[in-house]
C-alpha cells in the first residue's frame, strides 16, 4: 500500500469514526435539549407540553452500532451506556485439532462504577442541564430538584469506537446488559463456539427439552473461561452450566443466560411480566452476526 493510500484510508477511517461520534451526539441532543427549546421561546410553553415531552430527556439509555466495511473486511463498533459487543475469533488447538475460540472485546462499558469521573449515556437530562435550567423545571413544572453535583459528573452520549480488522469464521455479538450480567465474554464467545462446532444452525428443535441430557459446564467450552464476575446466576442461585439445543444462535445465548441446563428456572423467568420481571431478569437482546469467506 502506497503511502497516498495509507493518507486516504486514514482519512476515511477518521470520518467514519466522526460521523459516528456525531450522529450519536445529535440523537442525544434531540433528546435532552430539544425539551428545554421551548422555555426559551417568547410565549411561554403550556405546562402539559414540557412535562409531556420529558419522559425521554429523564430517562438514561445504551446504544451500540456496528459498521461493517466488507472490502477491506474492517469492523467499527460504537458503544454508548451499558451494552456491549465481542468478537469470537476461530484458531485450532495445536494439541487436539479442535476448534477453539478466542475473544476480542470491541467495548467498554460506561457506568459511573467502570469509569469514574465519566460516563456515557442518552438522556438522563438533569446530569447535562444547566441548574438554572433544573431549578426552572423544578419550580415550573414539577421536575426533580436541582442536582447539585450534576456539573461535578459529566455525562456525555460521545460513544467509543473501535475498529477491529475481520478474518474469515470471526463472529460478533452484541448484547443488552441483561446478557453480560449473566455470562462473561469468553462464556458468550465459547457458547458460540459451541453452536458453531456442533453446527446446531442445520439442527431441529423437535425434542422436548426435558430429554436432553447433555449438560455443559462452562468449563467445556471450546474457549479459555476466566474470572466470573458476572451476577445474575449467584443472585438466583441457580448452579452455572449450559445446554446447546437451538437451532438460532441469538436464542441459544440467551437461552443460557437465563437459567441454562435449569430449563425449569427459565421457565419461571419468562413466566413473570414486567414491571415484576425487573426485580428478577435484565431485559436480553442479542445480535450474532457471522462472517464467512465471502463477507
Amino acid at each position: 500500500m502506497s503511502y497516498v493510500e495509507d493518507l486516504e484510508e486514514d482519512g476515511f477511517e477518521n470520518a467514519v469514526c466522526q460521523t459516528l461520534r456525531q450522529t450519536f451526539l445529535d440523537v442525544d441532543d434531540s433528546l435532552v435539549h430539544h425539551t428545554i427549546e421551548s422555555l426559551e421561546s417568547p410565549e411561554p410553553p403550556s405546562k402539559s407540553s414540557v412535562i409531556a415531552s420529558m419522559g425521554a430527556a429523564f430517562s438514561g439509555s445504551s446504544a451500540l452500532v456496528a459498521f461493517y466495511d466488507h472490502e477491506p473486511r474492517k469492523l467499527r463498533v460504537a458503544n454508548t451506556g451499558s451494552t456491549r459487543a465481542v468478537l469470537g475469533r476461530r484458531s485450532e488447538h495445536k494439541g487436539t485439532g479442535h476448534q477453539t475460540y478466542t475473544t476480542h472485546v470491541l467495548s467498554e462499558d460506561h457506568t459511573t462504577k467502570a469509569a469514574p469521573g465519566l460516563s456515557r449515556a442518552f438522556g438522563l437530562g438533569p446530569y447535562k442541564w444547566s441548574l438554572d435550567i433544573q431549578r426552572r423545571l423544578h419550580k415550573d413544572f414539577m421536575g426533580d430538584p436541582p442536582l447539585e453535583s450534576s456539573l461535578k459528573t459529566p455525562i456525555t452520549a460521545e460513544p467509543s469506537v473501535v475498529t477491529i480488522d475481520v478474518k474469515p469464521g470471526d463472529f460478533l455479538v452484541m448484547g443488552t446488559s441483561g446478557l453480560w450480567n449473566s455470562l462473561t465474554n469468553e462464556e458468550v464467545v465459547g457458547l458460540v463456539g459451541l453452536w458453531l462446532n456442533r453446527s446446531m444452525i442445520s439442527a431441529g428443535n423437535d425434542t422436548p427439552l426435558v430429554q436432553y441430557q447433555d449438560v455443559i459446564m462452562p468449563s467445556d467450552l471450546p474457549t479459555s473461561v476466566g474470572a466470573d464476575n458476572t451476577t445474575m446466576y449467584q443472585r438466583w442461585g441457580v448452579k452455572k452450566c449450559f445446554i446447546c439445543v437451538d437451532n438460532n444462535a441469538a436464542q441459544h445465548l440467551s437461552r443460557n443466560a437465563l437459567g441454562g441446563a435449569d430449563v425449569s428456572w427459565t421457565a419461571a423467568l419468562l413466566a413473570h411480566v414486567p414491571p415484576l420481571s425487573s426485580k428478577l431478569r435484565d431485559d436480553v437482546t442479542v445480535t450474532v452476526v457471522l462472517f464467512d469467506g465471502n463477507s
